[in-house]
């Protein structure tokens, strides 16, 4: 079965040197944005290439404290830099 494919509306920090912008296509795992993904994606339902991205540790904690508060998850900022 292919996996679901879905585009970012918003710039994602994915590491604390990278940063995946805003249309870039990308897939989960489970099929399901899940931790900093939630609410930052919209499913698409064409063929195309994805960049897969890996899911956050505490990603079934953050989808069910999202789903109890009806709110997003926060937008982490960026990597503070090294002097």
């Amino acid at each position: 079965m292919a996996k679901k494919k879905f585009e970012l509306t918003s710039p994602v920090w994915q590491n604390a040197a990278e940063q995946i912008p805003a249309g870039t296509v990308v897939t989960f795992d489970d099929n399901e944005p899940a931790g900093i993904f939630i609410g930052r994606v919209r499913e698409l339902n064409s063929a195309g290439e994805a960049l897969e991205v890996a899911s956050p540790a505490k990603a079934e904690t953050a989808k069910e404290l999202n789903a109890q508060t009806g709110e997003a998850a926060p937008v982490p900022a960026p990597p503070a830099a090294k002097k």
